[in-house]
């Protein structure tokens, strides 16, 4: 069983993103790992579940799940997360691309069993006229008004989110769970995300 299963969820996504994707996913330089390719997309534009098999198929460490259906953000991680008996399940968007270190880096914050979930820092493509990268996220937070954000998006990277430290949640587009901490967090003993977040801010009602 691997240390850490990967779940790419595609609905609508360009194919050439989903390359890239899955190219830096099964790049890693952890050993224990796989990767799921899940498909929501059903016409031929947009359902690249052949491309992805042509292209990688030879690779072992890559799963193919089309469902045939849309079964949106939440339902798909949903049924990733119920047939994945793997210690370490991580979503990962598709427009997301892992640096090869990123899951030798984060397994090693679940050294701590007190850890249930978590993410890095997320930065936006490209870079400004300054040469700067920005962030795009480095787990949520909660405003005094109770709603929920991004930390530190859109702000310059200047390594002011580098150290490891406590957030409210984790985002989607990139989040690591520990198994068990997702069976004490399900619904009715059914569901990890609720189906009624059928997308977006799923993430901050798990956390």
């Amino acid at each position: 069983m691997p240390k850490i299963s990967i779940n790419l969820l595609n609905y609508n996504t360009p194919w050439e993103e989903i390359k890239k994707c899955l190219e830096h996913a099964l790049s890693q330089d952890f050993d224990d790992f796989e990767v799921y390719y899940m498909e929501n997309a059903v016409d031929e534009k947009h359902n690249h579940v052949n491309e992805v098999k042509k292209e990688f198929g030879s690779d072992v460490k890559l799963k193919v799940v089309d469902n045939h259906g849309n079964l949106g953000y939440a339902g798909g991680h949903n049924k990733f997360f119920k047939n994945t008996d793997s210690e370490l399940l991580m979503v990962l968007n598709p427009d997301a691309l892992l640096e090869p270190t990123f899951v030798s880096e984060i397994v090693k914050t679940f050294n701590n069993p007190l850890v249930g979930a978590a993410t890095g820092k997320m930065l936006k493509p490209g870079k400004t006229d300054q040469g700067e990268e920005i962030l795009d996220g480095t787990g949520i937070v909660i405003s005094r008004s109770r709603r929920g954000r991004e930390r530190g998006q859109l702000e310059v990277d200047k390594g002011q989110y580098d150290e490891l430290r406590d957030v409210f949640g984790v985002s989607g587009t990139a989040a690591v769970f520990r198994k068990a901490a997702l069976e004490s967090a399900k619904i009715l003993d059914s569901e990890y995300y609720d189906p009624d977040f059928f997308a977006y801010w799923e993430d901050l009602d798990l956390s």
